[in-house]
């Protein structure tokens, strides 16, 4: 229901604007060459005669030509801006040799504007203060946090397979970090078995499956760092982020740390290196290798948090 509305409310004000702007145009064009329709058709047929302002039947015309011109082609703008996926197109671009920072130089341009918009909406209303219920639930499900140790929350799980980080390097990772912070791990129910995997039992705040997306969002405000591929939480988390806290680690495998890293001082897009294979925005891999999920390695991320925090 927002996302149409926000859809509605865009569309409805592109349009109002150019409506706004192409009156404003006419009259800039009449205001400072009214005779230019004259010169233009050399011929001279006067509707209105108001001295300087003198109106023509061929000025009249060429401003009916001006208008003309916007109907036909703001539909297919709008057409464009409104069916056309940034990053899609971006990666075709680069797919026919544009190249690669060209091409996701156009992607930003085209996503600025509206991505700013959608997140405002997106934001206010999805991140109201919580309630105390809310706030009771979350501090009964962590009712055993170590206070003297930061709040590391991992939400490992995405939709698209080619996001996934290598079960492996979480396992790592998490044996690096889980005696030296409160280890929190967030998702969905089938989320669960991904988990298990990872901490193969070992001590850890489990709480996918367990919480509202309110609930969510409070468990991502009580977060030192937030680690997760490019999903929701990596997202959610910097909308909430307060006094630099907290910190956010995106791990990004088939889609681009260029474009989707949050912005912030502390935050930091993986790998930090060049891929040898860019990133491609597809949910399948065409390779069928999922050589990207492989670039990560837990040590390079460990060494990045090392750098933030005392662990």
């Amino acid at each position: 229901m927002i996302v149409k509305f926000w859809a509605t409310s865009q569309v409805s004000f592109i349009v109002k604007f150019i409506i706004v702007f192409a009156i404003i145009n006419i009259i800039a064009v009449f205001i400072f060459q009214p005779t230019y329709g004259e010169t233009l058709y050399h011929s001279k047929t006067v509707l209105i005669n108001a001295g300087y302002f003198t109106l023509t039947a061929q000025e009249l015309f060429y401003l009916f030509n001006v208008i003309l011109k916007y109907i036909c082609s703001i539909p297919l703008v709008l057409l464009f801006l409104l069916t056309t996926n940034p990053s899609q197109f971006a990666a075709s671009l680069n797919k026919i040799g544009v190249s690669y920072k060209v091409a996701y130089a156009v992607s930003l341009a085209l996503r600025y504007i509206p991505n700013i918009q959608e997140s405002y909406w997106s934001i206010s209303a999805a991140l109201p203060i919580s309630s105390r219920e809310t706030v009771e639930k979350i501090t009964e499900l962590l009712t055993n946090i170590d206070k003297t140790k930061p709040n590391f929350v991992y939400a490992p799980a995405t939709m698209w397979r080619n996001k996934h980080w290598a079960v492996e390097e979480w396992q790592k990772l998490y044996n690096l970090t889980k005696d030296k912070a409160n280890i929190i791990f967030t998702g969905v129910e089938k989320d669960l078995p991904l988990i298990g995997n990872i901490t193969q039992g070992g001590n850890a705040f489990i709480l996918a499956g367990k919480t509202s997306m309110s609930e969510y969002i409070e468990v991502l405000r009580r977060a030192d760092l937030i680690i997760s591929p490019d999903s929701g939480a990596s997202h959610l988390g910097f909308a909430v982020i307060e006094n630099n806290k907290p910190k956010i680690f995106t791990l990004f495998f088939a889609t681009s740390k260029n474009v989707y890293t949050p912005l912030g001082e502390f935050n930091k897009g993986f790998p930090l290196s060049k891929p040898i294979c860019p990133p491609c925005h597809k949910r399948k891999c065409k390779k069928q290798t999922m050589e990207c999920t492989q670039y990560i390695k837990a040590e390079e991320v460990y060494s990045a948090i090392h750098e933030v925090f005392d662990v």
